[in-house]
Protein backbone atom coordinates (compact mmCIF):
# COMPACT_ATOMS: atom_id res chain seq x y z
CA UNK A 1 0.00 0.00 0.00
CA UNK A 2 0.94 3.29 -0.27
CA UNK A 3 1.33 4.81 2.60
CA UNK A 4 1.57 8.84 3.99
CA UNK A 5 2.86 9.33 7.18
CA UNK A 6 2.24 12.86 8.84
CA UNK A 7 5.05 13.84 11.34
CA UNK A 8 8.58 13.20 11.60
CA UNK A 9 9.42 12.60 15.60
CA UNK A 10 9.86 9.62 16.59
CA UNK A 11 6.55 7.92 16.50
CA UNK A 12 6.42 8.83 12.95
CA UNK A 13 9.67 7.98 11.82
CA UNK A 14 9.55 4.49 13.74
CA UNK A 15 6.07 3.54 12.50
CA UNK A 16 7.02 4.57 8.85
CA UNK A 17 9.96 2.03 9.44
CA UNK A 18 8.10 -0.65 10.08
CA UNK A 19 5.85 -0.02 7.48
CA UNK A 20 8.15 0.57 4.71
CA UNK A 21 10.34 -2.91 6.12
CA UNK A 22 7.05 -4.38 6.01
CA UNK A 23 6.66 -3.68 1.90
CA UNK A 24 4.54 -0.89 1.89
CA UNK A 25 5.51 2.52 -0.05
CA UNK A 26 5.96 4.98 2.56
CA UNK A 27 6.53 8.63 2.58
CA UNK A 28 6.81 10.85 5.87
CA UNK A 29 5.97 14.57 5.66
CA UNK A 30 7.61 16.53 8.45
CA UNK A 31 6.51 20.30 8.36
CA UNK A 32 9.79 21.54 9.69
CA UNK A 33 12.96 19.39 10.12
CA UNK A 34 13.03 15.73 11.30
CA UNK A 35 12.71 15.93 15.17
CA UNK A 36 12.43 19.55 15.15
CA UNK A 37 9.46 18.98 18.01
CA UNK A 38 9.95 17.35 21.73
CA UNK A 39 11.59 14.62 20.09
CA UNK A 40 14.83 16.34 19.97
CA UNK A 41 15.13 17.93 23.33
CA UNK A 42 13.99 15.11 25.40
CA UNK A 43 15.34 13.23 28.54
CA UNK A 44 16.42 11.03 26.40
CA UNK A 45 15.41 7.62 28.59
CA UNK A 46 13.70 4.61 27.87
CA UNK A 47 12.13 3.49 31.03
CA UNK A 48 8.55 1.94 29.89
CA UNK A 49 7.95 0.80 33.71
CA UNK A 50 7.29 4.50 34.63
CA UNK A 51 4.34 4.61 32.45
CA UNK A 52 2.15 6.25 34.27
CA UNK A 53 -0.25 8.63 33.34
CA UNK A 54 0.34 12.85 33.48
CA UNK A 55 -3.49 12.90 35.43
CA UNK A 56 -2.10 11.32 38.61
CA UNK A 57 -4.67 11.92 41.96
CA UNK A 58 -4.25 15.41 43.29
CA UNK A 59 -2.06 16.35 40.44
CA UNK A 60 -5.11 18.91 38.68
CA UNK A 61 -5.37 20.80 42.19
CA UNK A 62 -1.69 21.20 42.38
CA UNK A 63 -1.58 22.40 38.81
CA UNK A 64 -4.15 25.02 39.81
CA UNK A 65 -1.95 25.95 42.50
CA UNK A 66 0.45 26.76 40.11
CA UNK A 67 -0.64 29.44 37.93
CA UNK A 68 1.61 31.66 40.11
CA UNK A 69 4.72 29.64 39.47
CA UNK A 70 7.45 27.91 41.05
CA UNK A 71 6.73 24.13 40.11
CA UNK A 72 7.48 22.28 37.42
CA UNK A 73 3.94 21.74 36.60
CA UNK A 74 2.23 24.99 35.48
CA UNK A 75 -0.68 25.77 34.19
CA UNK A 76 -1.32 29.51 31.84
CA UNK A 77 -4.99 30.05 32.10
CA UNK A 78 -6.89 31.42 29.03
CA UNK A 79 -10.52 31.17 27.98
CA UNK A 80 -10.03 29.46 24.43
CA UNK A 81 -12.56 26.64 24.25
CA UNK A 82 -10.86 23.17 23.17
CA UNK A 83 -8.11 24.37 26.40
CA UNK A 84 -11.28 24.81 28.67
CA UNK A 85 -12.72 21.20 27.86
CA UNK A 86 -8.99 19.92 28.06
CA UNK A 87 -8.51 21.19 31.44
CA UNK A 88 -11.86 19.90 32.38
CA UNK A 89 -10.92 17.04 31.10
CA UNK A 90 -8.07 16.38 33.14
CA UNK A 91 -9.66 17.48 36.12
CA UNK A 92 -11.98 14.49 35.73
CA UNK A 93 -9.15 12.18 34.97
CA UNK A 94 -7.06 13.50 38.66
CA UNK A 95 -8.89 10.71 40.93
CA UNK A 96 -7.27 7.41 41.64
CA UNK A 97 -9.95 5.31 40.06
CA UNK A 98 -8.98 6.19 36.98
CA UNK A 99 -5.35 6.50 37.27
CA UNK A 100 -5.74 2.37 38.49
CA UNK A 101 -7.59 1.89 35.09
CA UNK A 102 -5.21 4.08 32.57
CA UNK A 103 -2.31 2.24 34.15
CA UNK A 104 -3.42 -0.97 33.77
CA UNK A 105 -4.00 0.16 30.27
CA UNK A 106 -0.85 1.33 29.76
CA UNK A 107 0.29 -2.29 30.99
CA UNK A 108 -0.69 -3.37 27.21
CA UNK A 109 2.63 -0.85 25.40
CA UNK A 110 4.97 -0.95 28.27
CA UNK A 111 5.57 -4.80 29.01
CA UNK A 112 6.50 -4.75 25.40
CA UNK A 113 8.12 -1.55 24.96
CA UNK A 114 11.75 -2.74 25.68
CA UNK A 115 11.46 -6.14 23.93
CA UNK A 116 10.19 -3.88 20.89
CA UNK A 117 13.31 -1.51 20.70
CA UNK A 118 15.27 -4.97 21.00
CA UNK A 119 13.57 -5.94 17.67
CA UNK A 120 14.33 -2.53 16.46
CA UNK A 121 17.86 -2.99 17.03
CA UNK A 122 18.07 -6.93 15.80
CA UNK A 123 17.11 -4.28 12.38
CA UNK A 124 20.48 -3.17 11.90
CA UNK A 125 19.67 0.08 12.80
CA UNK A 126 22.80 1.64 14.11
CA UNK A 127 22.32 4.77 16.57
CA UNK A 128 23.63 5.83 19.75
CA UNK A 129 22.39 3.92 22.95
CA UNK A 130 23.31 2.66 27.03
CA UNK A 131 21.75 0.55 29.47
CA UNK A 132 23.09 2.34 32.50
CA UNK A 133 19.78 2.41 34.78
CA UNK A 134 17.40 4.97 36.59
CA UNK A 135 17.90 6.10 40.13
CA UNK A 136 14.42 8.03 41.14
CA UNK A 137 15.92 9.81 44.33
CA UNK A 138 14.46 11.68 47.32
CA UNK A 139 15.46 13.06 50.38
CA UNK A 140 13.01 11.27 52.66
CA UNK A 141 12.18 7.82 52.83
CA UNK A 142 8.30 8.06 53.50
CA UNK A 143 8.15 9.35 50.02
CA UNK A 144 10.52 7.15 48.08
CA UNK A 145 8.25 4.37 50.13
CA UNK A 146 4.88 6.12 48.73
CA UNK A 147 6.20 6.31 45.22
CA UNK A 148 7.95 2.66 45.22
CA UNK A 149 3.86 1.48 46.25
CA UNK A 150 2.96 3.17 42.43
CA UNK A 151 4.90 0.69 40.96
CA UNK A 152 4.17 -2.43 43.48
CA UNK A 153 0.34 -1.64 42.07
CA UNK A 154 1.23 -3.16 39.09
CA UNK A 155 2.62 -6.66 38.37
CA UNK A 156 4.81 -6.42 35.49
CA UNK A 157 6.65 -3.49 36.89
CA UNK A 158 7.01 -4.64 40.33
CA UNK A 159 9.99 -7.16 40.09
CA UNK A 160 11.96 -4.48 37.66
CA UNK A 161 12.41 -1.68 40.49
CA UNK A 162 13.66 -2.03 44.02
CA UNK A 163 14.04 0.48 46.98
CA UNK A 164 17.90 1.56 47.50
CA UNK A 165 19.65 3.98 50.17
CA UNK A 166 22.63 5.24 52.22
CA UNK A 167 25.66 4.28 51.07
CA UNK A 168 24.36 1.73 48.09
CA UNK A 169 22.91 5.05 46.24
CA UNK A 170 25.75 6.94 46.99
CA UNK A 171 27.71 4.10 44.88
CA UNK A 172 25.06 3.99 42.66
CA UNK A 173 25.07 7.69 41.91
CA UNK A 174 28.22 9.19 43.50
CA UNK A 175 28.11 12.48 42.22
CA UNK A 176 24.38 13.25 43.70
CA UNK A 177 24.28 15.68 46.87
CA UNK A 178 24.10 14.10 50.06
CA UNK A 179 20.48 14.91 50.66
CA UNK A 180 19.29 12.47 48.58
CA UNK A 181 19.36 9.72 50.71
CA UNK A 182 16.60 7.35 49.40
CA UNK A 183 15.81 5.97 45.67
CA UNK A 184 13.73 3.66 43.18
CA UNK A 185 16.60 1.76 41.37
CA UNK A 186 15.44 0.84 37.43
CA UNK A 187 18.27 -1.62 35.93
CA UNK A 188 16.72 -2.15 32.44
CA UNK A 189 16.18 1.77 31.96
CA UNK A 190 17.92 2.77 29.03
CA UNK A 191 19.79 6.01 27.69
CA UNK A 192 19.28 6.64 23.65
CA UNK A 193 20.33 9.87 22.18
CA UNK A 194 17.43 10.78 19.89
CA UNK A 195 19.38 12.78 17.29
CA UNK A 196 20.78 9.99 16.76
CA UNK A 197 17.87 7.95 16.42
CA UNK A 198 15.97 9.65 15.02
CA UNK A 199 18.84 10.31 11.95
CA UNK A 200 19.59 6.63 11.39
CA UNK A 201 15.44 5.99 10.61
CA UNK A 202 15.64 8.83 8.46
CA UNK A 203 18.23 6.97 7.07
CA UNK A 204 17.04 3.40 7.28
CA UNK A 205 13.91 4.83 5.41
CA UNK A 206 15.10 6.20 2.80
CA UNK A 207 17.68 2.99 2.27
CA UNK A 208 14.57 0.72 2.07
CA UNK A 209 12.99 2.84 -0.82
CA UNK A 210 10.77 5.03 1.15
CA UNK A 211 10.80 8.84 1.18
CA UNK A 212 11.30 11.59 3.86
CA UNK A 213 9.81 15.12 2.95
CA UNK A 214 11.23 17.78 5.50
CA UNK A 215 10.14 21.22 5.31
CA UNK A 216 6.62 20.04 4.07
CA UNK A 217 3.51 20.76 5.87
CA UNK A 218 0.27 18.86 5.31
CA UNK A 219 -2.49 21.46 5.12
CA UNK A 220 -5.48 19.10 5.03
CA UNK A 221 -6.33 15.36 3.86
CA UNK A 222 -7.73 14.93 0.33
CA UNK A 223 -11.14 13.05 -0.08
CA UNK A 224 -12.21 11.13 -2.98
CA UNK A 225 -15.63 11.25 -4.60
CA UNK A 226 -16.76 8.45 -1.92
CA UNK A 227 -15.79 10.84 0.94
CA UNK A 228 -13.18 8.01 1.04
CA UNK A 229 -9.70 9.89 2.68
CA UNK A 230 -7.35 9.34 -0.59
CA UNK A 231 -4.23 11.52 0.72
CA UNK A 232 -2.76 14.52 2.03
CA UNK A 233 -2.75 18.06 0.23
CA UNK A 234 1.09 19.65 1.30
CA UNK A 235 3.04 22.49 0.66
CA UNK A 236 4.50 21.02 -2.10
CA UNK A 237 1.27 19.64 -3.65
CA UNK A 238 -0.91 17.02 -3.35
CA UNK A 239 0.48 13.19 -2.55
CA UNK A 240 -2.71 9.75 -2.96
CA UNK A 241 -2.18 7.36 -0.56
CA UNK A 242 -4.28 3.96 0.76
CA UNK A 243 -3.74 5.01 4.46
CA UNK A 244 -2.67 8.11 5.78
CA UNK A 245 -0.98 7.69 9.54
CA UNK A 246 -0.87 10.62 11.67
CA UNK A 247 1.41 10.89 14.08
CA UNK A 248 1.70 14.84 14.31
CA UNK A 249 1.79 15.26 18.23
CA UNK A 250 -0.44 18.36 19.70
CA UNK A 251 -0.88 19.17 16.40
CA UNK A 252 -3.45 16.34 15.06
CA UNK A 253 -6.45 17.52 15.62
CA UNK A 254 -5.96 20.46 12.90
CA UNK A 255 -5.79 17.34 10.72
CA UNK A 256 -8.88 15.24 12.02
CA UNK A 257 -11.16 17.91 12.64
CA UNK A 258 -12.54 17.49 9.30
CA UNK A 259 -13.00 13.91 9.75
CA UNK A 260 -15.63 15.13 12.61
CA UNK A 261 -13.50 13.66 15.53
CA UNK A 262 -13.33 16.26 18.15
CA UNK A 263 -9.90 15.04 19.30
CA UNK A 264 -8.42 17.05 22.46
CA UNK A 265 -5.20 17.39 22.72
CA UNK A 266 -2.87 20.07 24.35
CA UNK A 267 0.89 20.78 23.95
CA UNK A 268 2.42 20.28 27.43
CA UNK A 269 6.00 22.48 27.09
CA UNK A 270 8.88 20.67 28.03
CA UNK A 271 12.43 22.82 28.89
CA UNK A 272 16.00 21.09 28.22
CA UNK A 273 19.28 22.59 29.24
CA UNK A 274 22.49 20.43 27.65
CA UNK A 275 25.95 20.60 30.23
CA UNK A 276 29.88 20.07 28.86
CA UNK A 277 31.02 18.07 32.19
CA UNK A 278 34.12 16.31 31.75
CA UNK A 279 34.88 14.12 34.51
CA UNK A 280 31.01 14.70 35.83
CA UNK A 281 30.86 11.36 37.77
CA UNK A 282 27.46 10.69 36.87
CA UNK A 283 26.63 7.26 35.57
CA UNK A 284 23.11 7.16 34.48
CA UNK A 285 19.66 8.43 34.40
CA UNK A 286 18.73 10.21 37.27
CA UNK A 287 15.25 12.20 38.76
CA UNK A 288 15.11 14.33 41.22
CA UNK A 289 11.52 13.77 42.73
CA UNK A 290 11.70 16.82 44.45
CA UNK A 291 12.08 19.56 42.05
CA UNK A 292 10.92 16.67 38.76
CA UNK A 293 14.10 17.08 37.06
CA UNK A 294 15.80 14.19 35.16
CA UNK A 295 19.39 13.92 33.95
CA UNK A 296 20.65 11.43 31.32
CA UNK A 297 24.42 11.16 30.11
CA UNK A 298 26.08 10.80 26.78
CA UNK A 299 29.91 10.70 27.27
CA UNK A 300 31.14 14.43 28.86
CA UNK A 301 27.48 15.78 28.01
CA UNK A 302 24.77 16.02 30.33
CA UNK A 303 21.14 16.50 29.30
CA UNK A 304 19.15 18.20 32.45
CA UNK A 305 15.29 18.50 31.35
CA UNK A 306 11.90 19.68 32.98
CA UNK A 307 8.39 21.25 33.27
CA UNK A 308 4.80 20.11 32.15
CA UNK A 309 3.41 23.65 30.78
CA UNK A 310 0.28 24.22 29.78
CA UNK A 311 -1.35 27.26 27.87
CA UNK A 312 2.08 28.72 26.98
CA UNK A 313 4.17 30.03 24.24
CA UNK A 314 6.70 28.73 22.66
CA UNK A 315 9.29 30.63 23.84
CA UNK A 316 12.01 29.62 26.24
CA UNK A 317 11.67 31.49 29.33
CA UNK A 318 14.37 32.82 31.35
CA UNK A 319 12.33 31.76 34.47
CA UNK A 320 11.98 28.39 33.56
CA UNK A 321 15.64 27.70 32.75
CA UNK A 322 16.91 29.10 36.33
CA UNK A 323 14.93 26.59 37.85
CA UNK A 324 16.68 23.82 36.04
CA UNK A 325 20.08 24.99 35.91
CA UNK A 326 19.86 25.96 39.86
CA UNK A 327 18.17 23.12 41.29
CA UNK A 328 20.34 21.19 39.20
CA UNK A 329 23.64 22.58 40.48
CA UNK A 330 22.26 22.22 44.32
CA UNK A 331 21.85 18.39 43.33
CA UNK A 332 25.03 17.81 42.28
CA UNK A 333 27.38 20.39 43.92
CA UNK A 334 31.06 18.89 42.43
CA UNK A 335 29.64 19.58 38.74
CA UNK A 336 31.70 21.66 36.73
CA UNK A 337 28.44 24.04 35.33
CA UNK A 338 30.28 26.56 33.56
CA UNK A 339 29.66 25.11 29.93
CA UNK A 340 26.09 24.75 28.95
CA UNK A 341 23.25 25.56 26.44
CA UNK A 342 21.11 28.56 26.36
CA UNK A 343 18.40 26.04 26.68
CA UNK A 344 15.29 24.28 24.92
CA UNK A 345 11.68 24.10 24.72
CA UNK A 346 9.16 22.09 22.73
CA UNK A 347 5.82 20.62 23.23
CA UNK A 348 5.03 17.20 24.49
CA UNK A 349 1.19 16.37 23.12
CA UNK A 350 -1.27 15.06 25.54
CA UNK A 351 -4.40 13.60 25.52
CA UNK A 352 -6.60 15.07 28.84
CA UNK A 353 -6.57 11.58 30.45
CA UNK A 354 -3.38 11.43 29.85
CA UNK A 355 -3.33 8.79 27.37
CA UNK A 356 -1.98 8.13 23.76
CA UNK A 357 -4.57 8.34 21.26
CA UNK A 358 -3.57 4.74 18.72
CA UNK A 359 -5.86 3.62 16.17
CA UNK A 360 -8.14 4.41 13.35
CA UNK A 361 -10.37 6.85 12.94
CA UNK A 362 -14.10 6.27 13.32
CA UNK A 363 -16.28 6.24 10.02
CA UNK A 364 -12.63 6.69 8.05
CA UNK A 365 -10.34 3.36 8.64
CA UNK A 366 -8.13 4.26 6.41
CA UNK A 367 -6.71 6.90 8.64
CA UNK A 368 -4.99 6.04 12.04
CA UNK A 369 -3.54 8.01 14.99
CA UNK A 370 -0.28 7.70 16.85
CA UNK A 371 -0.03 10.41 18.92
CA UNK A 372 -0.47 11.43 22.49
CA UNK A 373 2.32 9.97 23.90
CA UNK A 374 2.91 12.65 26.76
CA UNK A 375 5.96 12.29 28.36
CA UNK A 376 6.46 8.62 26.62
CA UNK A 377 7.40 9.21 23.10
CA UNK A 378 10.59 7.86 23.31
CA UNK A 379 9.61 5.19 25.81
CA UNK A 380 7.15 3.48 23.81
CA UNK A 381 8.12 4.75 20.24
CA UNK A 382 8.94 1.00 19.39
CA UNK A 383 6.16 -0.51 20.10
CA UNK A 384 3.82 2.31 19.02
CA UNK A 385 5.67 1.67 15.43
CA UNK A 386 5.05 -2.13 15.91
CA UNK A 387 1.09 -1.55 16.60
CA UNK A 388 0.70 0.58 13.70
CA UNK A 389 2.55 -1.60 11.26
CA UNK A 390 0.60 -4.55 12.39
CA UNK A 391 -2.91 -2.16 11.81
CA UNK A 392 -2.11 -1.53 8.62
CA UNK A 393 -0.59 -5.28 8.11
CA UNK A 394 -4.29 -6.41 9.67
CA UNK A 395 -2.27 -8.52 11.49
CA UNK A 396 -3.76 -6.85 14.65
CA UNK A 397 -6.97 -6.62 15.31
CA UNK A 398 -8.15 -3.53 16.57
CA UNK A 399 -10.69 -4.38 19.28
CA UNK A 400 -7.39 -5.92 20.88
CA UNK A 401 -6.31 -2.25 21.77
CA UNK A 402 -7.31 -1.18 24.97
CA UNK A 403 -10.14 1.32 24.60
CA UNK A 404 -8.45 3.40 26.80
CA UNK A 405 -6.18 4.42 23.66
CA UNK A 406 -9.14 4.48 20.92
CA UNK A 407 -9.85 7.44 19.40
CA UNK A 408 -13.60 6.33 19.22
CA UNK A 409 -13.43 8.22 22.98
CA UNK A 410 -13.31 11.66 21.43
CA UNK A 411 -16.04 10.96 18.65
Amino acid sequence: MRIAVVGGGVVGLISAYQLVRSGHEVTVFEKHRIGAGASTGNACLVNPGSSFPVPAPGGFSQAVRSFGGGTALLIRPHLRPSYVRFLLGMARASNQRVFDRQTDAYSWLGREALAAFDRLDDTGLEYERHNRGLAEVFTERDQRDRYLQQYQRVSWMAPKVRAVEGNELATLEPALADVYRFGVWTQEARQVNPTSLMQALRDAIVTAGGAVREETAVRRLLRSSSGQVSGVSTSSGEFTADRVVIAAGYTSPELTRALGLRLCMEGGKGYSVDYMAPGHGIVGTVILEDSHLALSVFGDRLRVTSFMEFGGDSAVKDRAISYITSHFEQAFPGVDSSQRTAGWAGFRPMAPDGMPVIGSVPGAPEVILATGHAMLGLSLGAITGEVIRDLVDGTLDEASIPKEFSPGRFA
